[in-house]
């Protein structure tokens, strides 16, 4: 499989994502469209955005970890299904990150961040903080507030089993696609 970089202002991936699929700009249409049962991916770009944060649990809930543990235990029935033996459950992010975005219809929807890279930035953030909390969430708004917002953001969402046919919009963000802003040059007349 031939890697597809960034190079040239990211040309071959925008042509990937965005020339070649939908981008949605209306999230009433998208939530019509999952309830439809018509898409449960979708690349979406916001007309404004705002990065947000707020604590949440800081321990994985029993109930729902119990069941992981038991739902691992019964696999292995065949060989590709083993779990490796140093797997372990990763420790949970304390706080949940969100979007809030303004689709072209003046719509605002806060949509959760359900991207792995996020939980990462935040665990190396606070490792390179020395534990220190307010100075690695200062990190991850940095990147995912400040920096993305001076690219041309688009989202990837996502729907899940439970909320997609249920809740009133079932959609999160389990990607952020940043390429850069084309400046287009002046014709100097």
């Amino acid at each position: 499989m031939e890697e597809v970089g960034t190079h040239d202002n990211w040309r071959q991936r925008k042509e990937l994502i965005l020339d070649k699929g939908k981008v949605w700009t209306n999230m009433t249409e998208l939530i019509c469209a999952a309830k439809r049962g018509d898409c449960s991916l979708a690349t979406f770009k916001p007309t404004k955005i705002e990065f947000q944060h707020q604590g949440c649990d800081r321990v994985w809930d029993e109930n729902k970890l119990a069941a992981a543990q038991n739902q691992m235990s019964q696999q292995g029935l065949f060989e590709d299904d083993a779990v490796p033996e140093n797997f372990r459950i990763a420790d949970k992010v304390p706080y949940d990150f969100s979007y809030k975005i303004t689709d072209d219809d003046e719509r605002v929807s806060t949509l959760k961040i359900l991207d792995w890279e996020i939980g990462m930035l935040y665990w190396n953030c606070l490792k390179i903080a020395n534990g220190d909390e307010k100075a690695a969430l200062s990190k991850v708004h940095q990147k995912y507030g400040q920096e993305f917002f001076q690219k041309d953001i688009h989202l990837f969402l996502g729907t899940s089993l439970q909320w997609h046919n249920v809740g009133p919009n079932p959609w999160m963000t389990i990607g952020v696609f940043p390429p850069p802003i084309e400046r287009q040059m002046s014709l100097g007349i």
